[in-house]
């Protein structure tokens, strides 16, 4: 009878150190690929002796099945093309991944060129991505800077309004 216990403590402790070693090896847990996105947020610029500029920003924050999240700003625009003289000084876009309002990623871009000569378009700016298993709090974020040409008001900030969290 003590042989049949020994073994069957002996395999349990076999089973159990197999158990804790697969448990260690294991790879960190991949998430369900997620997406957040704002509504589209809008802007109308009144520019000198041109057509207004309707901006409108759409904010998203993605996570992919391997963990990378990013934050993206996706831009467009109507009225644009009014050329220096009678458009914008400056537009310029800036995006951040943040998780809990604390900025982790951000990425920016001007597009004073493409609004100036382009009467309508888009554009998409996306963060370098940052790779987390930590689940939740996270976040889009951004603000627009631009100046419109010959107003003398100089820069105006347009703070945007966050994505919903993943």
């Amino acid at each position: 009878m003590k042989n049949t216990s020994a073994r069957a403590g002996t395999a349990l402790v076999a089973t159990a150190v197999s158990l804790s070693a697969a448990l260690a090896l294991a790879t960190p847990a991949s998430a369900a690929p997620a997406a957040q996105c704002s509504s589209w947020q809008r802007e109308e610029i009144d520019t000198i002796g041109a057509s207004n500029l309707i901006v409108q920003v759409k904010l998203c924050v993605r996570r992919t099945a391997s963990n990378a999240i990013t934050a993206e700003a996706e831009t467009r625009w109507t009225g644009g093309g009014g050329g220096f003289s009678t458009g914008l000084d400056k537009f310029s876009i800036q995006v951040r991944l943040e998780r809990n309002d604390a900025t982790v990623k951000s990425a920016s871009a001007n597009y004073t060129g493409h609004m100036n000569n382009y009467p309508e378009s888009a554009r998409k700016l996306i963060t370098p991505s940052h790779y987390s298993s930590v689940p939740g709090g996270w976040t889009a974020d951004g603000v627009v800077t631009y100046d419109i040409a010959n107003d003398g008001a100089g820069e105006k900030t347009w703070q945007l309004g966050g994505s919903p969290s993943i």
